[in-house]
């Protein structure tokens, strides 16, 4: 059964329409995916910039920490040093009114 030249035309035109309407749903589709990609890097990009603040902050306070405990060692060190040149002098004359004092 051959087509005529108008049923031809007509089968023509529909193809291409429902391929038209079909690149349209694919285009819409391809730019949704694009602004879903989009999102999700953006999305990444956020939550790696929170984790390094996060890590920042975090090595920060160790650092504070840290040099803070040093200070303290390094200021009972000194404290420490200081000490013992005063103690035996005052343990010394303790000692002497002990013995002062049994006599």
């Amino acid at each position: 059964m051959p087509l005529d030249t108008s049923a031809s035309a007509l089968l023509i035109d529909r193809m291409f329409s429902h391929l038209s309407k079909e690149t349209e749903v694919m285009r819409e589709w391809v730019n949704l995916e694009r602004e879903r990609l989009a999102q999700e890097v953006a999305r990444r990009k956020e939550e790696k910039d929170r984790e390094e603040r996060r890590e920042k902050i975090f090595l920060d306070e160790r650092i504070f920490n840290v040099l803070k405990h040093h200070e303290k060692q390094s200021w009972d060190s000194s404290n420490e040093q200081q000490q013992p040149t005063q103690t035996p002098t005052s343990s010394s004359s303790s000692n002497l009114n002990q013995t002062d004092n049994k006599q």
